[in-house]
């Protein structure tokens, strides 16, 4: 979903400035969707792994680590899903640089809460 919005800032709005790209609109519905899919599947890894790690809401807030992992991301993430969806309804009705505003905060949003030290590259 990062790089779909990536795509979406890069490739979306250039013909507006000369570009000869896709439409803004499809780029933003395969965001959306990509998006809103991962979310489902979010929630349902995100519920299992609660089921499975069998404690309570005070101890997960009371660890940094695990109120980083359960709390703090998937609020995060779905702010920016909120903000995706909102840049697209406006995307809608017309071209303006508000949208665009709303998918690099949500850029933004996602870039700083995925978890990069746990990635191994």
């Amino acid at each position: 979903v990062l790089l779909e919005d990536v795509a979406e800032v890069e490739y979306g709005y250039a013909p507006r400035f000369g570009g000869k790209f896709c439409n803004p609109l499809k780029i933003t519905k395969f965001l959306l969707i990509f998006s809103h899919i991962q979310l489902l599947s979010a929630f349902v890894l995100l519920y299992l792994k609660l089921s499975a790690l069998n404690t309570t809401m005070g101890a997960i807030m009371k660890n940094a680590d695990l109120r980083k992992l359960f709390v703090e991301h998937p609020t995060g993430m779905v702010l920016a899903i909120i903000l995706i969806t909102v840049g697209h309804l406006k995307l809608k009705k017309d071209v303006s640089k508000n949208s665009l505003i709303l998918f690099i905060i949500s850029f933004l949003i996602m870039g700083y809460l995925i978890p990069w030290a746990k990635i191994h590259f």
